[in-house]
């Protein structure tokens, strides 16, 4: 989904919905939504950045760096991504049990706990002509100490 959300208007060439994939499918897919993009033309290097930050009962927040140089047919890039999600919950549940004897029990949840996440994507991209191109991505992701109780 984050690849969906770089992409704009401008940068689509295409898009073709084949409701019936064939054999080059898993059997399962049902459709497929092919979307072809624009050439990227002219050489640089390129950064974006983007924040978010959440408030609930705590504040939550996010940041990602993406990174790209292109030169020629050649395509480097790099994405970047930390991310803290800090959770709270308090939950009351009353029951009552009538049998010989009637039985009221309380039981409480108090939970608060805390995530960090560290997220990297890296790869090349090599257009050979206007058919045929050469990439290979590697991704990753560690999480960092968290809490939770």
């Amino acid at each position: 989904m984050t690849e969906l959300e770089k992409i704009t208007s401008e940068d689509i060439r295409s898009v073709d919905l084949i409701n019936n994939p064939g054999a080059e499918y898993d059997a399962s897919v049902k459709a497929v939504l092919k979307i072809q993009l624009v050439r990227k033309k002219g050489d640089g290097f390129s950064l974006n950045a983007a924040s978010q930050l959440s408030q609930a009962h705590r504040t939550s927040h996010y940041q990602q760096l993406d990174m790209n140089y292109r030169h020629k047919g050649l395509d480097l890039f790099t994405r970047f991504t930390f991310q803290q999600w800090k959770d709270w919950q308090e939950q009351t549940n009353d029951q009552t049990i009538k049998a010989d004897t009637v039985w009221n029990i309380r039981n409480r949840l108090h939970l608060e706990s805390e995530s960090n996440s560290i997220y990297s994507t890296s790869g090349v991209n090599h257009e050979i002509n206007d058919s045929h191109s050469l990439g290979a991505q590697y991704s990753g992701s560690f999480g960092l100490k968290g809490t939770g109780g």
